[in-house]
């Protein structure tokens, strides 16, 4: 990605991340500004981004969006802070962790293979997270051009309006097809899609 190219981005990314009352937008879109500022050095940025955006998440009472936004910080800070590891760990209900866990992907293998705790539902997903690094999964099932373009258009963090635009569509054609998406990668919401596409091959990974 050009540097020009990343500014656009990250200005475009940047309103929606700064207004909490769509949350599902907020969500996406401060998980892939964060991801664009991890990958652009700005780490510090994106880990005080994560951050705010966790403690607001939890102060509306969306937990689950809010582990996934700590989630990623954890997987940014890697190995480096096994105190915080442990106490997120632990703070997420054992019922719903092992899905989030995977839906992070391998990204997060480094900070869950730091934990002093582990329970046995944690040592499976670090298996398989293992299985998936070594022998990513590629897509069995075919996407089409449109169902392709408005994955990377999410994976950037657009709304489902800025995609329209940007793909000349309506806003009820850029659902459909979202539907569509939805049902072929077995997922219901956006976050779960793009994590579920780069774990088939279906885009790649940030760097």
């Amino acid at each position: 990605m050009t540097q020009a190219r990343q500014q656009a981005l990250a200005i475009n990314l940047e309103s929606t991340a700064n207004n909490p009352n769509d949350w599902r937008n907020y969500e996406a879109a401060t998980l892939a500004l964060a991801r664009l500022q991890f990958a652009t050095g700005a780490s510090n940025e994106a880990l005080n981004r994560l951050q705010r955006a966790a403690k607001s998440l939890q102060g509306r009472g969306l937990p689950l969006p809010a582990w996934r936004v700590q989630l990623l910080a954890l997987a940014a800070h890697g190995k480096g802070h096994a105190p915080l590891q442990n106490t997120l760990l632990t703070s997420i209900p054992e019922q719903v962790l092992p899905g989030l866990l995977l839906e992070a992907g391998p990204c997060i293998l480094a900070a869950l293979e730091a934990c002093a705790i582990t329970s046995r539902s944690q040592h499976a997903i670090i298996t398989r997270l293992r299985g998936w690094r070594a022998h990513p999964v590629r897509s069995r099932t075919s996407f089409s051009a449109k169902e392709t373009q408005i994955l990377t258009l999410l994976a950037e963090g657009q709304s489902n309006k800025a995609i329209a635009q940007a793909m000349d569509i309506s806003e009820n054609t850029v659902k459909f097809h979202l539907k569509h998406v939805f049902t072929k990668l077995c997922v219901d919401s956006r976050t779960a899609a793009m994590a579920a596409a780069i774990r088939v091959g279906v885009l790649d990974a940030p760097h």
